[in-house]
């Protein structure tokens, strides 16, 4: 069950942590060892992660401020007091940068009960999963003084200890933190296609605030809740809802809060800073151009805060870059209020030295690269892996992305401070999956990239058995381990084998199968657990009885095991297919990987798999293994697929029937 699942009321037994304790009893130091390592540190809003995090300017965003700080503060005062405050706004509206100036006003006024700050960019896959977000806001209660007994209290959850309140009139009422929740991400995000995956992710969304209402409406629930979103459509809806309504505070950035004379100040204070620093003169970047891109930004803070990193970056002088920026050409189009940022972000785009390419690049790391759907080692930072994977000749990712620093920061190492490679804001990515934004040839290069980049550059390694641009024995292994942990290897491999086979690809996949036996060497349950898929694959449009197999069948799983044997591995032997009939026939299922691994020594193959079999054809020895199998199965008798659910039915547990069956047969 969920952490979050069947909320009715207040009370830390319904805040379960997904630790894999639930029911056991821990003592304190013990369990919050468990607490820990379901904690996402790198979300609380002063983790080193969210060092370079955007934080209001000084004397910016001053309205909003004083209204958030004194709903918390004053709030109880209120003509109709509220426990939750959602705050809203579209992209690049600066909710993130609210909320961290927030939380760090509250802190210090001792008004801050815990933060969390989601994040699908950020490049820490506990940033986007609800799972953490329990454990975390605990964790920062506990240390809390006057509040550690309610701590104590969600620690002791899973014993199932009556919950105790830890409200107190003398203790201040405290301020709950929860940034970014519409980047909430279901973990079975990545199995499923896009519909299905944002109905997931919505579903989980509103679980949280279904959760989070209910605490509040409680009298002895002793904090306050600050929300932060884009006004997607459910959420939306909930907080419209009559039952959130009544208990909820909507606070949306609009012209009200006057973001153009903020936006204005950023301005100038960032166009003195680049004035002091290159000695330009006092007339550059006057107040007419000041009030030229005020008013192109349309109150998105991120079209200022990337025209100044614009400014700041790359080779090209200040003054230089901003008449490029005021060259833009605007057509005041009603529809689309981001014509001047996607006016920015296409410019910037087209700086690269091969815009596409860097743009199919993005693609693959935030589509295929992120650190939910990759397990590379920690001495492969996830941008270095990425242009192990993807460079064609040294050095093309950091050629690709370097005039691009204004929309993407990529380093070669791991920063204490953060991520190896992240996006300045999603608002690109949003750019890039909306043809009439960004253009047909950009939208092309980013929702085609899986199949023209992505997979393309993986049947090369595979073929190679390297990456393109050749690496020390330090580095290989560590490259061939974060490659077996794709997606595409690590679940099914279907679209890996389906794009194969659409390309006439027999060769690409006799060229995957034969790597997976070589890449056994540096991680052998993954590796194995491949080959099993290639095995299973071909035989999964086939009945269960061995002369059911399609001749593509018979001929695929003859080499599979052939070559194994070349390479001294365990494979399945006819009993082992025999039983898989059994198991099929009564609906179970049989662990086949059971039944294929790898020497623990390798063992150097022979010279003839290094090259493409004959196809259509089937060795003799399959042959036999499934005359064999057949010849075990007609020993049974006609009606004995009914004695065995009468067995059932008895009582007599499925595993002594097969061991039985097996015996009979002369199996065992």
């Amino acid at each position: 069950m969920s952490f979050l699942q069947e909320a009715h009321h207040f009370n830390v037994e319904q805040l379960n942590i997904n630790a894999g304790g639930a029911g056991r009893h821990y003592d304190s130091t013990n369990f919050r060892d468990v607490l820990s390592s379901n904690v996402s540190f790198e979300a609380m809003h002063d983790s080193s992660q969210r060092a370079d995090a955007p934080k209001c300017h000084a004397e910016t965003r001053t309205a909003v401020q004083e209204e958030i700080m004194g709903w918390i503060v004053h709030g109880d005062g209120d003509e109709q007091p509220t426990r939750i405050m959602w705050l809203t706004g579209p992209a690049g509206s600066g909710k993130t940068a609210i909320m961290g100036t927030i939380a760090e006003t509250c802190e210090e006024r001792d008004l801050l009960g815990a933060s969390f700050f989601f994040s699908s960019y950020a490049g820490t896959a506990s940033r986007c999963s609800k799972r953490f977000l329990i454990p975390t806001l605990a964790h920062q209660m506990i240390s809390i003084e006057g509040y550690g007994q309610l701590g104590e209290k969600i620690l002791a959850s899973v014993e199932r200890t009556p919950m105790i309140s830890a409200s107190n009139a003398t203790v201040a009422r405290r301020v709950l933190i929860i940034d970014g929740l519409d980047e909430v991400s279901a973990e079975t995000a990545q199995d499923i296609g896009r519909d299905e995956a944002r109905q997931a992710n919505e579903a989980e969304q509103v679980e949280i605030l279904s959760t989070l209402l209910h605490a509040a409406n409680d009298p002895s629930f002793p904090f306050r809740i600050l929300i932060a979103s884009r006004p997607e459509r459910v959420i939306r809806g909930f907080f419209s809802s009559k039952k959130a309504k009544c208990g909820t505070r909507q606070l949306v950035l609009d012209n009200e809060y006057d973001p153009g004379a903020d936006i204005a100040l950023f301005l100038r204070s960032s166009f003195a800073e680049i004035r002091r620093r290159y000695n330009l003169p006092s007339s550059w970047a006057s107040d007419d151009v000041v009030r030229t891109l005020v008013e192109r930004a349309s109150g998105q803070f991120i079209y200022a805060a990337t025209v100044v990193r614009f400014l700041r970056s790359g080779t090209v002088p200040p003054h230089a870059r901003l008449e490029y920026v005021l060259s833009l050409r605007h057509q005041g189009n009603p529809v689309n209020p981001f014509e001047p940022l996607d006016a920015l972000y296409a410019f910037i785009l087209n700086s690269s030295p091969n815009p596409v390419l860097a743009i199919q690049w993005v693609s693959v790391l935030e589509q295929h690269l992120t650190p939910d759907k990759i397990r590379s080692p920690r001495k492969l930072p996830r941008f270095v892996f990425a242009k192990q994977l993807l460079d064609e000749h040294p050095g093309q990712g950091d050629y690709l992305f370097e005039n691009l620093s204004s929309l993407i920061s990529v380093s070669s190492t791991e920063q204490e401070s953060g991520p190896s490679y992240h996006l300045h804001h999603k608002s690109l990515v949003d750019f890039l999956l909306a043809p009439s934004r960004c253009g047909r040839t950009f939208y092309q290069a980013f929702s085609t990239a899986h199949n023209d980049l992505y997979l393309p550059r993986l049947a090369q390694i595979l073929r190679t058995r390297s990456p393109l641009v050749p690496l020390d024995n330090s580095q290989y292994g560590y490259f061939v381990r974060g490659l077996l942990c794709l997606p595409v290897f690590r679940q099914s491999m279907e679209s890996y084998i389906v794009w194969a086979l659409e390309r006439g690809g027999n060769h690409l996949l006799w060229d995957a199968h034969v790597a997976f036996l070589h890449f056994a060497a540096h991680d052998l349950v993954v590796a194995s657990s491949c080959v099993v898929k290639l095995y299973s694959y071909f035989h999964s449009r086939c009945g269960p009885l061995p002369r059911d197999c399609s001749p593509t069948c018979r001929h695929w799983r003859s080499r599979i095991l052939q070559s194994c044997r070349a390479f001294g591995w365990m494979v399945p032997t006819a009993s082992d297919l025999f039983l898989q009939i059994v198991y099929v026939k009564m609906g179970g299922w049989i662990d086949i990987c059971d039944h294929f691994w790898p020497p623990y020594r390798p063992v150097v193959p022979s010279p003839m798999l290094e090259y493409q079999p004959g196809w259509g054809t089937c060795d003799q020895e399959y042959e036999g293994y499934l005359a064999a199998a057949m010849a075990m199965y007609s020993k049974l008798s006609d009606d004995w697929e009914t004695q065995f659910k009468a067995e059932v039915e008895r009582g007599v547990r499925k595993d002594e029937l097969y061991d039985r069956i097996c015996r009979d047969v002369g199996q065992v």
